[in-house]
C-alpha cells in the first residue's frame, strides 16, 4: 500500500509539472503574439510614386522616385555610379500598429526612419534613409528597431536589410 501511494504521488506530482510547463508555454506563445500585434510591422512598399518629401531643420526636400538613390519596386538596386555618404531611401509600409517611439540601431551610417510631412501633394508615406557605403553593397545589414506603442507597450524587433537593394523584412519576432 505504501508503494502504492508513493507511486501515485510521483504521477501526480509529474502531472502537475507538466501542467506547470504547458502553462507556460502558453503564457509565453501569448506574449509573443501580444507583441506582433502591438508593434509596427514594416514591410517594402509596392507602390509606385512620384516622389517622397522630407522635411528636416524647417527646411522641405523632395526625393525623386526616378533618382537612381531612391529604391522601389520598379528599382531593386541603387544605381552603380553613386557615391559614398550619398543617402540611399527605402520606402516602406507600416502593416502593424502605430508607434509614438522608434529608436533604430544598426550599422548603417546615418539610418533613420522619416514619415513624410502632413502636405496636400505628400500620402505621409515612412521611409528608411541611411547613407550608401560602396564596401557595404549587396551585404546583408541588421536593424534593432525599439518601439513604445500608443498603450505604451515597448519591445524591440530585429529587420534584415541589404545595403544598396529593397529588402527589407522582420527577422525576430517572425
Amino acid at each position: 500500500m505504501l508503494l502504492y501511494t508513493l507511486y501515485r504521488n510521483h504521477v501526480s506530482d509529474k502531472r502537475i509539472k507538466d501542467a506547470e510547463r504547458a502553462q507556460k508555454s502558453a503564457e509565453n506563445r501569448l506574449r509573443e503574439i501580444e507583441s506582433r500585434g502591438k508593434a509596427p510591422y514594416f514591410v517594402p512598399s509596392a507602390e509606385l510614386f512620384p516622389q517622397l518629401y522630407e522635411e528636416e531643420d524647417g527646411k522641405l526636400y523632395l526625393w525623386s522616385g526616378r533618382n537612381g538613390n531612391v529604391l522601389c519596386a520598379g528599382r531593386k538596386r541603387v544605381s552603380e555610379e553613386m557615391a559614398d555618404g550619398k543617402p540611399v531611401v527605402l520606402p516602406l509600409e507600416n502593416h502593424g500598429a502605430a508607434a509614438r517611439r522608434i529608436q533604430i540601431d544598426t550599422s548603417l551610417k546615418k539610418c533613420v526612419l522619416r514619415q513624410e510631412p502632413e502636405l496636400r501633394s505628400a500620402r505621409n508615406r515612412i521611409f528608411l534613409k541611411y547613407d550608401y557605403d560602396q564596401a557595404l553593397q549587396g551585404k546583408a545589414v541588421e536593424l534593432k528597431i525599439s518601439f513604445e506603442s500608443l498603450d505604451g507597450y515597448k519591445n524591440t524587433h530585429t529587420y534584415r536589410t541589404v545595403h544598396g537593394e529593397f529588402v527589407f523584412e522582420r527577422v525576430d519576432p517572425p
